[in-house]
């Protein structure tokens, strides 16, 4: 009787064992979505700081534009926002740049006595490509989350540690 109780005992251990085992896991993919949200945020706070520069530049030129600046400022003030969610944050982030591609567009010879203002417009480049790597880096973490906790035991052990599936973005 005593042994049966050992085992038993022993059993109930190592389920319990394996269960915070794979819950650190996808804790793992959670803090490594979480430093992909935090240095996007900080992408995003550097490219958001020179927007106003690019509409000063842009409408000293009359350069034609498919957003008024009042939108774009807003959006701008939107982002800023720490408590908005990194999807909301990444799908206005993804209006500007278009916007920033429009002037890139554009016939730059206005822009050629304008050192500080090409300067500003190759870091939103740069900037551009950082963000795309963070946001591959989260993808793949978001996924690899999503799949984990889909598949048994994942999905016992996201159910009790009340885990939810994330969106990629």
């Amino acid at each position: 009787m005593n042994n049966l109780l050992i085992v038993l005992g022993a059993m109930i251990f190592l389920i319990i064992l394996w269960m915070l085992t794979y819950r650190n896991i996808l804790q793992h993919y959670k803090s490594e979505i979480s430093k992909s949200e935090s240095d996007l945020k900080q992408k995003f706070f550097i490219v958001f700081n020179r927007i106003p520069y690019l509409l000063e530049v842009m409408s000293e030129y009359k350069v034609f534009m498919s957003h008024n600046g009042a939108e774009i400022l807003e959006m701008r003030t939107t982002l800023i926002d720490s408590e908005l969610k990194i999807e909301d944050a990444f799908e206005i982030y993804v209006k500007l740049y278009t916007y920033v591609e429009e002037v890139f567009a554009t016939d730059g010879s206005q822009f050629k006595s304008d050192v500080g203002f090409l300067e500003i417009l190759y870091e939103l480049q740069d900037m551009h490509d950082e963000i795309r790597l963070i946001v591959k880096e989260y993808n793949g973490s978001a996924v690899g989350f999503n799949e984990k906790l889909l598949k048994f035991p994942g999905n016992f052990v996201g159910g009790l540690f009340n885990m939810q599936s994330l969106r990629t973005l």
